[in-house]
């Protein structure tokens, strides 16, 4: 997460944001998946 500070900063961000707006899991989930493709 700290090789990509635009992207981890984005996504962290918004993975939040979404967290909160969606029922939590399954924003939680598809946030993940967008957290491990920024890392990769």
């Amino acid at each position: 997460m700290k090789k990509k500070g635009k992207n981890s900063t984005i996504n962290l961000q918004f993975y939040g944001d979404t967290n909160v707006d969606k029922s939590g899991g399954v924003g939680y989930e598809a946030h993940k998946t967008n957290i491990d493709f920024g890392s990769l």
